[in-house]
């Protein structure tokens, strides 16, 4: 029996985030932005913090903090449902060397109960496993998706700056390089990268964008 994760709820503290990628600009407390004499309103409707690069790495921050838990449930889940079918897989083998050992030339043509129930019952949970790890994956790339989209509209990217990574002249000094931002949507330390290493402090403080 395949054991389903659990999922947790206590997303992960904000200074944490902020301490582990670097992200100085954002341990000074933002505001509340004004734009001609009233509060400065982000694409999506929300209110802009700070500065375009300071609301973008806030939200960025806050979508990563709060979107953790179901990130790694949606991972994990995909591995039970990838577990699951190829223990599946064994199992229909299994019925198949079943179904050859009762295997009689005088009987071959006649209906095999036996076989027929076992195969359906295993086909029908193949096609659950099949569905639901397409499923956990479609959701797992709408939520990345959706969160570094958000990014690119708060920092106002343009799709050729968003694609090539080449934004030195739109944000200021403190903007944190589209790939930091990817691995920390996507937990990429977990894979073994160090999240602020002296190559990274370098890029962040020298080449921004």
């Amino acid at each position: 029996m395949i054991q389903a994760p659990v999922l947790g709820w206590t997303p992960p503290a904000y200074d944490d985030i902020v301490n582990t990628y670097g992200l100085d600009i954002l341990t000074v407390p933002g505001n509340f932005s004004i734009f001609a004499g009233d509060l400065a309103m982000t694409k999506d409707g929300d209110f802009k913090m700070g500065d375009t690069t300071y609301n973008g790495l806030f939200k960025l921050v806050q979508a990563r903090r709060y979107n953790v838990h179901h990130l790694r449930f949606l991972f994990e889940m995909m591995h039970v449902m990838s577990v699951h079918r190829r223990r599946l897989d064994d199992k229909m083998n299994r019925i198949g060397e079943d179904r050859h050992a009762r295997f009689s030339m005088n009987t071959y043509l006649q209906p095999d109960p036996i076989f027929a129930e076992a195969f359906h019952a295993v086909t029908d949970d193949q096609g659950t496993a099949e569905f639901g790890f397409g499923t956990f994956a479609g959701c797992l790339v709408m939520l990345l998706s959706g969160s570094l989209l958000r990014f690119k509209d708060d920092i106002d990217a343009s799709a050729n700056d968003w694609t090539h990574f080449s934004m030195a002249s739109r944000l200021d000094k403190w903007s944190l390089p589209l790939r930091t931002a990817f691995d920390m949507m996507t937990n990429g330390r977990k894979r073994g990268r160090e999240p602020q290493s002296r190559k990274s402090r370098r890029i962040l403080s020298s080449e921004r964008f």
